[in-house]
């Protein structure tokens, strides 16, 4: 457990040289190590986040309300505005819930989105991860190594409705390749 807490460490500590003044980052999900990061890199440069909301779960909200808190200029935005916010970004900060052995990772969905999105406007894609999320394991798409979530997160079917032909299907999680990610920063 200590070495879990060092690692997340480790990885925040490298924030003041990832981060640079005048930066406009763009984020979602939350996360105490990603949070964490832009507070370490505030005690050095003047920065905004843009931080989307992260539905179904709306997860980006704490995070936008804890960057705030700490200071540092927010601005939340819809997971549909990606697209058209990404060519003001200078990069992307995300998280990674598994790193895989192809050097692609596994993220809260909406992460291929936002990596596509980064792709198309030649904005560079950093990934926190620590060691422990690393895994042999190679994702052959992105329902490999995944979980569904109720599809009432995303649908809600009204009495009388002809929701039956209906299917919704919510991945938990997204699969970035590696062409995708430019660096991952770990301890």
């Amino acid at each position: 457990m200590e070495e879990i807490e060092l690692s997340k460490d480790e990885v925040t500590e490298q924030a003041q040289e990832h981060v640079s003044d005048n930066d406009l980052i763009l984020t979602y999900h939350t996360s105490k190590t990603l949070t964490n990061f832009f507070i370490a890199a505030k005690e050095k440069a003047n920065f905004e986040v843009i931080v989307c909301e992260t539905a179904p779960k709306f997860t980006g909200h704490e995070t936008a309300q804890k960057l705030a808190q700490a200071g540092i200029k927010t601005s939340l935005v819809t997971d549909a505005a990606v697209f058209a916010v990404m060519s003001r970004v200078d990069k992307v900060i995300i998280t990674a819930h598994g790193i895989m052995a192809t050097g692609g990772i596994v993220a809260q969905a909406g992460a291929l989105m936002i990596a596509h999105a980064a792709k198309a406007h030649q904005v560079p894609v950093f990934v926190l991860g620590a060691s422990y999320k690393l895994t042999p394991l190679h994702p052959i798409d992105s329902l490999t190594y995944n979980e569904l979530l109720q599809p009432s997160m995303v649908y809600r079917a009204e009495e009388g409705d002809t929701s039956s032909n209906v299917t919704a299907i919510v991945p938990a999680f997204d699969y970035v390749p590696p062409k995708l990610v430019d660096l991952i920063l770990t301890n």
